[in-house]
């Protein structure tokens, strides 16, 4: 790897290091959980995960991770979303979680809040833990983790969301 290129990876450290900080301070009764967490969590018999993709179907067109379910971040009937994760009706000892993701966080951690707010008030005598994926999907894709395509086959590219955001994704997985 030449230095330029070194140094390009460290810019998108940085930055997104800042947009991880910048989402959490945001949305402070959210917790995150962070990539090579979650990738330990979907290979484990001790979680129960329900994987919210809360991207534009543009987006998720392009990759998405496996498992997920695309939703609507804006959508305020989210006692019927929660509901209807199949996570929230399978009996057993593992956890349940539900992990919401998007670009980079910002609309993940909306709706993540809406989703612990909705348990909070709620009478579900069944204890859900409710995360943002830190860094979301980019993060995900920037370190070479499992992506599909609207076809169901492997992929390593991921939709960069604006011009502005994609600075955040490596050049080379980007696809419009």
């Amino acid at each position: 790897m030449s230095s330029s290129e070194s140094s390009w990876l460290d810019i998108i450290g940085l930055g997104m290091k800042f947009v991880i900080s910048t989402v959490a301070s945001k949305f402070p009764a959210v917790q995150n959980v962070d990539t090579k967490q979650l990738a330990e969590w979907l290979n484990s018999s001790d979680r129960d995960v329900a994987l919210l993709d809360c991207r534009d179907p543009r987006e998720y067109e392009v990759s998405y991770m496996p498992g997920s379910v695309r939703v609507e971040w804006k959508r305020e009937d989210v006692d019927q979303l929660v509901e209807s994760l199949p996570v929230m009706n399978r009996e057993g000892p593992a956890k349940k979680t539900i992990v919401c993701y998007c670009s980079l966080g910002y609309r993940s951690s909306a709706l993540a809040n809406k989703i612990q707010n909705h348990l909070k008030k709620s009478d579900n005598p069944k204890k859900v833990e409710v995360y943002n994926l830190a860094g979301s999907i980019f993060k995900w894709a920037n370190e070479g983790r499992p992506l599909l395509n609207s076809e169901g086959q492997k992929t390593k590219l991921c939709h960069p969301y604006t011009p502005m955001w994609s600075r955040l994704l490596n050049k080379e997985l980007h696809q419009w």
